[in-house]
């Protein structure tokens, strides 16, 4: 709306860092948010070391994956969906937007 412009960059293979960055409008960086931050990062690396065989990623996501599991088995006793969490429903209709997207890109670029 109104002129303004968005960017989103994922890269999952420069190791366990994600980050994002706001660019204001001439493309300078005005801000970069970055996980895991130097404390965690010391947490993982401490933990990796205990376990070398353990992949690194593990540790910077059981945090999220435990309290994900965590809602899920406490609606599960409850009866009830987990607030927040997609079911199994939405988690088929997202794979097929995803094949469907995944198409369409496809057929775009076979056709330039």
């Amino acid at each position: 709306k109104a002129g303004k412009t968005v960017s989103v960059m994922a890269d999952r293979c420069g190791g366990n860092v994600s980050y994002a960055i706001v660019k204001d409008e001439t493309g300078k960086e005005v801000n970069k948010f970055e996980f895991p931050d130097p404390k965690f990062a010391a947490k993982v690396e401490q933990l990796s070391n205990a376990d070398p065989e353990m992949m690194p990623y593990f540790f910077v996501q059981s945090d999220d994956y435990l309290e994900l599991k965590r809602r899920i088995v406490n609606s599960y006793l409850k009866g009830i969906n987990a607030p927040g969490i997609a079911t199994i429903d939405v988690a088929i209709e997202a794979l097929k937007l995803a094949e469907y997207g995944t198409e369409a890109i496809n057929k775009a670029l076979e056709s330039s």
